[in-house]
């Protein structure tokens, strides 16, 4: 569309192109000049003091709890226009922001690759998988998991892959795969042909 994405990376060694978007590694921000912010998850409150006159988007991807009561009145002090990731992150944020704060929404993007070749002409009516961070309901899953090998007398297997910011012991249950830090792209081939993400949220 003409515009110019930079993307800053705090573990970059060195600045690169790709993709059309520019990895800044390290200080490569100070001589940037954006016309707009957009704050991932959290607000960065050194880029809007290094940036006063560019416009500062934050770009929630979780909900808004209890005891961020007093982040909320920070953000809102600040006038940052704020997204969500759908109607219902929306209802939820604006419990705490306000109705008449200025919140939109943005669904997550999609790859159109993922979409070229439909879904698998065969899945695996036994394969389950869990794609998520340990913490979000992982023992609950497992827990779930053995009670369903155990009832329905089905050979059943859970493929747990892991984001890998935390680590997860070793899994030796039965029917549990245990494949850790897998790329993205190797991920979404191995979820086509699931019979469904067995993702009991706990977060």
């Amino acid at each position: 569309t003409g515009k110019r994405v930079a993307l800053c990376q705090h573990g970059l060694q060195t600045s690169r192109d790709d993709a059309d978007v520019s990895m800044l590694a390290g200080d490569a921000v100070r001589t940037a000049q954006p016309r707009a912010v957009v704050h991932v998850r959290r607000l960065i409150d050194d880029f809007v003091e290094r940036f006063p006159d560019a416009k500062h988007v934050l770009w929630l991807h979780e909900v808004v709890f209890e005891e961020e009561r007093e982040y909320v009145q920070h953000i809102k002090r600040r006038r940052l226009d704020v997204v969500c990731v759908s109607d219902w992150h929306v209802e939820e944020s604006c419990a705490f922001y306000g109705d008449n704060y200025p919140i939109q929404r943005i669904y997550n993007p999609v790859p159109d690759a993922y979409f070229e070749h439909g879904p698998a002409e065969k899945y695996d009516p036994h394969k389950l998988i869990w794609l998520s961070s340990p913490h979000k309901g992982l023992d609950l899953a497992l827990d779930l998991f053995a009670k369903l090998r155990q009832a329905s007398g089905l050979p059943f297997q859970f493929h747990v892959y892991n984001p890998g910011y935390i680590p997860i012991p070793g899994l030796d249950e039965p029917g549990v795969v245990y494949h850790g830090t897998t790329p993205f792209d190797r991920v979404m081939v191995e979820i086509k042909d699931a019979l469904c993400v067995f993702h009991p949220s706990l977060w």
